[in-house]
């Protein structure tokens, strides 16, 4: 007798459980396979930031100036260009 569910377990000629084990398994092995058949899913990092493409785009712009060499009307138009870039 098995206590915990308060049932009999019978076995088959072979000596394995029949009914509710028998059930178990299959519903276990139909869960697997919807398990196995689902797309994976990507997880997402939990140190990772989105930067938006119009703030990446005005970071590389600025890394690759050199304000020291530029002249004053040089500095204003670029400030323009990227004040340009953000609003879009």
């Amino acid at each position: 007798k098995n206590l915990e569910s308060h049932s009999l377990d019978i076995t088959n000629k072979n000596g394995s459980l029949e009914g509710k084990a028998s059930a178990q398994k299959d519903a276990a092995k139909n869960l697997s396979d919807k398990i196995e058949k689902q797309d994976e899913i990507e997880q997402m990092n939990l140190f990772a930031t989105h930067v938006d493409p119009r703030l990446e785009t005005v970071l590389n712009k600025l890394e690759a100036s050199d304000p020291n060499r530029m002249t004053p009307i040089e500095a204003l138009m670029m400030i323009t260009e990227l004040k340009k870039i953000v609003d879009r």
